[in-house]
């Protein structure tokens, strides 16, 4: 953990501007990135996959952490209508975008969260899930986070982790989704698709940057998945994912 920021110097970094980083320009074009890159659905297939390990009942209550537009609470919503969902998000257009679409798919009891991970104040023993999908990274001080996440899942509660951990190729997975496109649609759609999202482009760039400046956790598996053990969890599941860029680990507590 000690190759990121003091928790205080990134926390300030980020409120005074020295994240460049806006996930606000990034927000209208997230479900469309999302929607070019098939390592995205893999990552919501793991979600899915994993629901029997979590053992929750129809009226579990479950959490997402930097949340985004909603995707992984639609898809827990899918299996668990019933459940209670609370979406925590610090950006306001990816929580309008969410609000939207869970609002369209006629989920019942949500409520959104408009803050950021380490200022949350839940209360213990408060989930039977929580899920944080290449978020934790942004979240200084990570152990401290992950000890707060301990403490607000109930006895038996499970934690789907995944974590955005080395170091963003731009290059890299700008071919990725150009040869996946080309395959799968023409080189119209090729074209179309980065003018579309040239803005979510210019962000990726940005956050490789903040990787650089230490305001983005970098990690390896292993080192994930000991930070987790470290936070008082039993971890069941630890591996790479999402093309080798971020670590899946499954934990209970």
């Amino acid at each position: 953990m000690e190759r990121s920021r003091s928790f205080e110097a990134s926390f300030y970094a980020d409120e005074k501007g020295g994240r460049r980083l806006d996930y606000n320009k990034y927000a209208p074009q997230f479900d469309r990135m999302c929607a070019i890159t098939p390592a995205y659905q893999e990552i919501i297939d793991l979600l899915l996959e994993s629901i029997p390990s979590f053992q929750l009942n129809a009226r579990a209550s479950i959490c997402d952490l930097g949340a985004g537009t909603g995707n992984f609470t639609l898809a827990l919503a899918d299996s668990f209508p019933d459940a209670s969902y609370t979406h925590l998000d610090m950006d306001e257009k990816m929580n309008a975008y969410a609000r939207h679409k869970y609002e369209q798919v006629g989920l019942r009891d949500f409520t959104i969260v408009e803050e950021q991970i380490q200022r949350a104040r839940f209360g213990a023993r408060s989930f039977d899930l929580v899920v944080c999908v290449n978020a934790l990274n942004t979240a200084p001080p990570q152990l401290q986070v992950l000890k707060m996440i301990h403490n607000w899942l109930k006895p038996g509660g499970h934690l789907f982790l995944i974590d955005f951990g080395r170091e963003q190729r731009v290059v890299d997975w700008t071919w990725y989704i150009v040869k996946h496109l080309y395959k799968t649609h023409g080189l119209g759609q090729v074209l179309k698709s980065f003018w579309e999202n040239r803005a979510a482009i210019r962000q990726n760039r940005r956050a490789r940057l903040d990787q650089k400046d230490g305001l983005m956790w970098t990690h390896s598996t292993q080192e994930l998945g000991q930070a987790v053990e470290n936070a008082g969890f039993t971890v069941n599941e630890l591996r790479s994912c999402y093309r080798d860029y971020s670590d899946l680990v499954i934990a209970k507590k």
